[in-house]
């Protein structure tokens, strides 16, 4: 079942519509970011295809890389269709939604919801 009323947890756009991090390369582009509490990762894609999730404020800061996109979005896929249940309900608090690695950007206290 599609999720309801929830922004999705990897939303792709195509160039750099989102703030560029800090030390991103000169041939990466950013494709997405990252859905948690603070929504602190983006995606970046370089000119070999290769993808890595880095911090949105300092590239060099690297919590996932994927030799590409269809690796990243299958690593994606596995590990965030254990987060819902069949009817799109969050099964944990928002910052366990963020790839485990990129938690620690989760800066500031999440509210309470009715996973806690």
């Amino acid at each position: 079942m599609p999720l309801r009323n929830r922004t999705p947890l990897i939303s792709l756009d195509y160039g750099n519509v989102f703030d560029r991090p800090a030390g991103l390369g000169p041939d990466s582009i950013v494709i997405s970011s990252v859905v948690g509490w603070s929504s602190k990762g983006d995606y970046g894609m370089d000119q070999t295809g290769a993808v890595s999730l880095v911090n949105c404020l300092d590239a060099c800061d690297i919590a996932a890389d994927r030799p590409n996109l269809s690796a990243m979005l299958i690593a994606e896929i596995g590990r965030v269709s254990e987060l819902y249940d069949v009817d799109g309900q969050e099964l944990v608090s928002a910052t366990e939604l963020i790839h485990p690695a990129g938690r620690r950007w989760e800066v500031k206290e999440e509210p309470p919801s009715s996973v806690h």
